[in-house]
């Protein structure tokens, strides 16, 4: 944890502008992974319904089978088969319990929760003042923030959502801070 506090104290006293640039590049190369990741998850998504509507021909194929309705195994075995297809083709189960709005949310909280968490400690374990403020002034800045992630539209591309707008948003008021507090020489 104290290396944590050294890093976040060294990029502040040492603010530079190879630094901030480092830190775009590596968010850039990031947005860059993701875009290439979504890109192959709709290849994925793609193939995954074509398998779907061939294992869906064969099926039919065999609804009409008199040994489908003669033998209760097979028709046990033909029942999971369509349900577990059905499954896979509308991705039901987990992946529906949260509601998108719910993880924009979350999304949105993420970066500040996790500036957050070493304030707090500080705060709660030493009684410090000045970790109680920059807990509750991190607290104040976020909140809205985090409304504006709830109130985006959900993107075609999801992980615009979900990651380049909360850690984009963190990133552009952490550089702002560390611009400012340069300019007063604190």
């Amino acid at each position: 944890m104290n290396e944590f506090f050294r890093l976040i104290g060294e990029i502040v006293r040492d603010f530079s502008w190879r630094r901030i640039s480092s830190l775009f590049l590596l968010l850039l190369f990031i947005l860059a992974g993701l875009a290439i990741f979504e890109s192959y998850t709709d290849s994925f998504r793609l193939g995954r319904i074509e398998r779907a509507v061939g294992i869906l021909e064969r099926i039919e194929a065999l609804e009409g089978s008199e040994s489908l309705r003669l033998n209760d195994e097979l028709a046990d075995s033909y029942d999971s088969l369509v349900s577990s297809l059905t499954e896979v083709v509308l991705q039901t189960g987990d992946s529906r319990a949260w509601s998108p709005t719910i993880l924009k949310i979350l999304f949105a909280a993420t970066p500040w929760g996790l500036l957050m968490i070493p304030f707090l400690v500080q705060w709660r374990r030493k009684g410090d003042a000045s970790a109680r403020s920059a807990f509750l002034g991190t607290l104040v800045v976020s909140v809205p923030f985090i409304v504006a992630g709830a109130l985006i539209p959900l993107s075609t591309h999801r992980w615009i959502n979900y990651g380049v707008y909360p850690w984009g948003a963190w990133l552009l008021i952490m550089a702002i801070l560390l611009v400012f507090s340069k300019a007063r020489g604190k």
